[in-house]
């Protein structure tokens, strides 16, 4: 960041790594400290999956403060659920010339064939994503 009088000021470099549809890593680095987020799922079933949040940080970095950023993260994922909970996706809507709804239903149909009973819901017209 560039401030007036101050020039150029480093306050905080966040990188964010996705590694396909079930982990990521976040890396925050301060000059004060330094925390690493690790998330990632793990497929139980059908349509149910455990959302795991390990978090590393600076050991002398107060256990308080530790807790309130990795509670902060896991109420941000659980608001990002429940926004995409309340979308609907029908398979009548994909357009076959764009690439990101190819994109979509190809991952789709990849992620369906590893979980008994998906194939049905993904040939019937009437069911939501």
């Amino acid at each position: 960041m560039h401030l007036p009088l101050l020039g150029p000021t480093f306050f905080f470099n966040l990188t964010i790594i996705q590694m396909g549809p079930g982990i990521v890593n976040v890396f925050l680095k301060t000059h004060f400290f330094e925390v690493l987020f690790f998330q990632y799922i793990q497929p139980q079933g059908k349509y149910h999956q455990r959302l795991f949040h390990e978090m590393y940080a600076s050991s002398w970095l107060p256990y308080w403060i530790c807790y309130i950023m990795l509670y902060a993260e896991g109420m941000q994922v659980y608001y990002d659920m429940l926004v995409w909970d309340a979308k609907k996706f029908a398979h009548k809507i994909y357009v076959k010339d764009n690439e990101a709804d190819r994109f979509i239903r190809s991952w789709r149909e990849w992620f369906a064939q590893h979980y008994k009973g998906c194939e049905v819901q993904l040939q019937d017209a009437s069911t939501d994503w």
